[in-house]
């Protein structure tokens, strides 16, 4: 079992770039899949913040003291949102496959291993950049953005997210534009 979940952290730590690469140059999430897709990686990518920044931050922290109950409170909101994230981490992953096979073997993926896939890789994304000279930044930007809904904490992810590609970059994730 730890063999399995270290290979499935180096997968997804290697498919996250290629993912978000290849998605933005042949399409684009919808953004019910985009919020879907941070609904259910929230909580998880919340907990890998929460275990890199702890020895970093002093008892009273905001992650120390409260990150536990939050990740948990959350966890509540994602059941109902895998069918559609796991529908867009399998369009990123295959937006360059034009004969399908790609499809094909992601479709066939344990749906706990697909999961494990989805958090991992988007928890090492939002963890890798953070130092601990960065924690106090980081448990006050969650303590901020704790009372909110996880829903609306999703589509701030994925706006903030819009809003980081301009004209010479592509956002990380692209959102296709409303009509």
């Amino acid at each position: 079992m730890r063999k399995r979940w270290k290979f499935a952290a180096v997968a997804a730590l290697l498919a996250t770039p290629a993912m978000a690469q290849a998605q933005n140059s042949a399409g684009c999430l919808s953004q019910a899949e985009a919020n879907a897709l941070f609904v259910f990686a929230l909580p998880e990518m919340l907990n890998s913040v929460d275990e890199k920044c702890a020895p970093h931050l002093p008892r009273s922290a905001f992650l120390v003291a409260q990150g536990p109950q939050l990740v948990a409170r959350q966890r509540a909101a994602t059941a109902a949102n895998w069918p559609t994230a796991k529908a867009a981490f399998i369009k990123m992953a295959t937006a360059e496959d034009t004969k399908g096979d790609t499809a094909k073997i992601m479709t066939k993926i344990p749906d706990e291993t697909l999961r494990t896939l989805v958090v991992t890789g988007l928890g090492v994304a939002v963890t890798s950049d953070i130092k601990p000279a960065d924690c106090p930044k980081a448990s006050r930007l969650v303590e901020a953005l704790a009372p909110l809904p996880v829903a609306n904490l999703a589509t701030i992810v994925v706006e903030t997210m819009g809003l980081a590609g301009g004209k010479d970059k592509k956002p990380p994730i692209a959102v296709c534009e409303a009509p």
